[in-house]
């Protein structure tokens, strides 16, 4: 039986307060956020959609500009780096009038943007965190934010010894990329979902536009970012 749930997605910039980022702060080991003016990402606002629950569902025209851009040195540190205060978020009410259990998976890819022009972003260039209330309410528990809570606690949360730096920061990525859906509890009629999003410099690396690295262009690139939300019942 074919279970609709409506979802209104409201796409919000959300602020992390006392911790700003200069333009300099475009890599994350370049002074420390306390010392910064302040630069964050934007993304489109206002997007609406309805959910099957038994089909794949993408949602458009997501776009982000301006990301905050972390390298495999930043990554390489692990919990030492403050993840918290360079993403670029966005949040997803779920609206479950049923009261249905579910999980909900994203997957997300990037799309050309006719209004960014030759600047768009890649796939390889984008990292993106998925977490839940149940997420927020334990980091809060923990008196933490909650992307570096799940930073510490399950993405950075495995031995590295006897691995090299490159071998760590591979395994963090696949942590991050891994996890990528949270499980509605089917006990309130609406709930939220976020994801939070950073740039990816070395991701850039070996990609050119007209002959020039990406990479030198980083600081211009826009991601049209199409979300695909996949959902069965729990």
């Amino acid at each position: 039986m074919l279970k609709k749930l409506y979802i209104s997605v409201v796409v919000l910039l959300l602020a992390v307060l006392s911790m700003t980022v200069s333009v300099f702060a475009w890599f994350t080991e370049v002074k420390s956020s306390s010392e910064a003016n302040g630069l964050n990402g934007k993304i489109d606002q206002n997007v609406q959609f309805e959910f099957d629950t038994d089909y794949d569902m993408l949602i458009d025209t997501t776009r982000f500009e301006d990301l905050i851009y972390v390298t495999r040195e930043d990554l390489a540190k692990g919990t030492q780096t403050t993840y918290s205060g360079l993403s670029t978020n966005i949040t997803i009410t779920i609206k479950n009038k049923d009261l249905e259990k579910f999980r909900i998976y994203v997957g997300a890819s990037i799309a050309a943007s006719l209004n960014a022009g030759p600047y768009t972003g890649i796939s390889n260039g984008l990292l993106y965190l998925v977490y839940s209330e149940v997420d927020v309410e334990n980091a809060l528990n923990a008196n933490k934010n909650v992307v570096d809570y799940i930073m510490e606690r399950e993405i950075f949360n495995f031995d590295r010894t006897n691995m090299t730096d490159s071998q760590y920061v591979d395994a963090a990525i696949s942590n991050l990329r891994s996890r990528n859906g949270i499980l509605i509890s089917g006990t309130k009629t609406e709930e939220t979902m976020f994801i939070a999003a950073w740039g990816y410099y070395d991701g850039l690396k070996g990609y050119t536009y007209n002959n020039v690295e990406l990479q030198k262009l980083y600081y211009s690139l826009v991601y049209q970012v199409t979300f695909m939300l996949r959902g069965g019942l729990a």
